[in-house]
């Protein structure tokens, strides 16, 4: 009787634990959904460049220049890296006028179109009246069709505002014309702006290989106005004037003397021949005096 007792017990339990219900299990949390996922970096994708700020640029302050010694404290001349470069002489004796000393500048014949001898400024600068005394060879009898320039210029090639060039120029197949230019183009390659124009100075007798002129240019935000004069004393003769498309960044000046290969005269189409001579260009001074806006 005792041992059906304990069957019967054992039996009953067994039952009552089949019919408890067991609790349902604890479900698991979905994973999370990531609406941005991170892509790994790809270290051939190109790097997009940063838009430059405004160019950081040292000013330079009011000079005169008078070459007369070897070197320059405002310019840097564009010497060849090798040998002895005949194109420049600064400190040399004057040709036309004695006692004084000048910066003389010599064309190679071998240099292409293009080449010569340039200096340029060390630093920017800004609005202000530029000036320079010159004169030109007279080669008119000995190469009337030689395609040769002189530019005194201001030019900059900047990634925010673009291209910019002021430039007053002389040719040497031409002495009784000056030549001046204004050349703008975006940053992007799009608006282009060129003036260009060749002038006969108001002046009596105006020779540009005759004797040392003081040629210059007025550079303010409203206006760019060129000019000439016979000497220091006397009045401005403005060549042009213009009131649009002035360049509003710092540029840098520089002096080019040089073969141009296709700059021909405003008379003459075929005065584009390469120096057969090494002709020298004389240059007393020059000068900036800035604005003081």
């Amino acid at each position: 009787m005792t041992g059906k007792l304990a069957s019967f017990a054992l039996m009953a339990l067994f039952l009552f634990s089949a019919c408890v219900e067991k609790p349902d299990p604890v479900p698991e949390d979905d994973p999370p959904v990531i609406d941005n996922p991170t892509e790994p970096e790809d270290p051939q994708k190109p790097i997009e460049p940063e838009v430059p700020a405004d160019k950081d640029v040292t000013l330079m302050e009011e000079f005169s220049e008078e070459f007369s010694g070897a070197d320059s404290g405002y310019f840097d001349f564009g010497y060849r890296d090798d040998g002895e470069d005949f194109r420049f002489f600064s400190g040399f004796p004057s040709l036309s006028e004695n006692g004084n000393t000048i910066l003389m500048l010599r064309l190679d014949p071998a240099d292409g179109a293009g080449n010569g001898a340039s200096i340029s400024a060390r630093d920017y600068t800004y609005y202000g009246s530029y000036s320079i005394r010159m004169r030109i060879p007279d080669i008119v009898s000995v190469q009337p069709k030689l395609g040769a320039c002189v530019d005194f210029e201001l030019f900059d090639d900047d990634p925010v505002y673009g291209r910019d060039k002021i430039t007053l120029g002389l040719r040497l197949a031409d002495r009784g014309g000056v030549y001046v230019s204004l050349y703008h183009l975006d940053a992007d390659g799009g608006n282009p702006v060129s003036i260009d124009e060749a002038i006969v100075p108001g002046l009596s007798d105006f020779n540009a290989a005759a004797k040392n002129y003081i040629y210059g240019f007025d550079w303010s935000e409203d206006a760019i106005a060129w000019w000439v004069k016979a000497k220091p004393s006397a009045d401005k003769t403005i060549l042009k004037e213009i009131k649009e498309s002035i360049p509003p960044q710092p540029l840098r000046l520089r002096l080019r003397y040089y073969h141009s290969g296709n700059s021909s005269t405003r008379d003459n189409a075929s005065a584009t021949q390469a120096p057969n001579y090494p002709y020298e260009l004389e240059t007393d001074w020059i000068k900036y005096t800035p604005s003081q806006q």
